[in-house]
């Protein structure tokens, strides 16, 4: 599930009601000095020195995904995570969105789900409004 400040991932078939993975929804993207190679770091891991800390960002503006370069980083160690190490994840998913998500953001996100990782179907499911989660 994605969501704006927290991603948690896992599969159906796992008997814990709690996620495989975990994490925030930031990307570290800079160039090491030290190893003279272009690094990216996300979740946590961006917290690890000063320099990846000052070159955080999310994929998201408000609760929207605009940051799709971004996104992609994120699914691409989200899905490492999870031990998907193929070009293709042969798995549905399911993601939830905000209430009145934007068609375009929506068709970008199918765009980079259905052509980078070729899933087999995606379920996008909208999330209540934190005003109906405090009825239920």
């Amino acid at each position: 599930m994605l969501g704006s400040s927290e991603l948690r991932a896992g599969f159906s078939s796992n008997e814990s009601d709690s996620p495989m993975y975990t994490c925030e929804n930031i990307v570290s993207r800079f160039r090491d000095r030290k190893r003279s190679a272009n690094m990216v770091l996300c979740g946590t891991d961006c917290y690890a020195d000063a320099q990846s800390r000052g070159n955080i960002k999310s994929p998201f503006d408000g609760n929207v995904v605009c940051g799709f370069d971004t996104m992609e980083y994120m699914l691409d160690n989200t899905f490492s995570k999870l031990g998907i190490d193929t070009d293709r994840v042969d798995h549905p998913l399911l993601l939830t969105e905000p209430l009145c998500n934007p068609e375009y953001s929506r068709g970008q996100m199918n765009e980079l789900l259905f052509e980078a990782y070729q899933v087999q179907s995606c379920l996008l499911y909208t999330s209540p409004s934190p005003r109906d989660r405090q009825k239920s």
